[in-house]
């Protein structure tokens, strides 16, 4: 289980050893110039690094993460982040033959419309891709949908909040449907702040 947070707000990063301390295993940031630092002292503390590519990185892969998200939303219309499944498809593409070493995985997916990944993979734009990036899946159905547009990659939810109250079942239903990794929006950012409770929860 990861946890978004932010490194150029101090509300919003929690140190690793915090993070530990509540059973979460490493952090999704976006990239960008001056969190070099942050994401190194993250490794040297053991946790896992998840660098989201999106407009605000303007192209930017901060060094040492241990898997780069391309893209964020594109299929969310209103949004600098947006584009046709096709642009969405060669945007990728760019990425992955311009940083072909790099684990990389596409998303995240916000709208629920699994059509969308459909049009994208037969783009050509999964290729050489670990993965698929969803945000807020609602059921195991749209995860199951979602697979079947993108077969044998596995499925990372890479934002999602839900009351408190629903946390333990929604994380089951994540790990029933074989979800590779979630991580929870966010650490402390305005009403998504993590109570101790949920945290807990969370980890468990």
């Amino acid at each position: 289980m990861l946890v978004n947070g932010d490194p150029q707000n101090s509300a919003n990063w929690p140190l690793g050893a915090v993070l530990r301390g509540f059973g979460f295993g490493g952090v999704r940031l976006v990239s960008r110039r001056g969190i070099e630092p942050e994401v190194a002292q993250m490794q040297a503390e053991g946790m896992f690094v998840l660098a989201v590519v999106n407009e605000q990185s303007k192209g930017y892969l901060v060094p040492g993460a241990d898997l780069y998200q391309i893209g964020n939303e594109p299929d969310i219309g209103g949004t600098a982040d947006a584009m046709t499944p096709q642009d969405f498809a060669a945007y990728l593409q760019l990425y992955r033959n311009t940083y072909a070493d790099l684990p990389m995985i596409p998303g995240g997916l916000a709208s629920g419309d699994a059509n969308y990944l459909k049009e994208v993979r037969l783009s050509g734009g999964l290729n050489g891709f670990s993965g698929v990036a969803l945000h807020y899946p609602s059921s195991s159905i749209v995860l199951d949908t979602y697979k079947r547009y993108a077969p044998g990659l596995p499925i990372y939810v890479t934002e999602w909040n839900v009351s408190a109250d629903r946390v333990i079942a929604y994380k089951a239903m994540l790990h029933a449907a074989g979800v590779a990794l979630s991580a929870w929006f966010s650490w402390g950012y305005e009403q998504w702040a993590l109570s101790p409770q949920q945290a807990r929860a969370l980890t468990a």
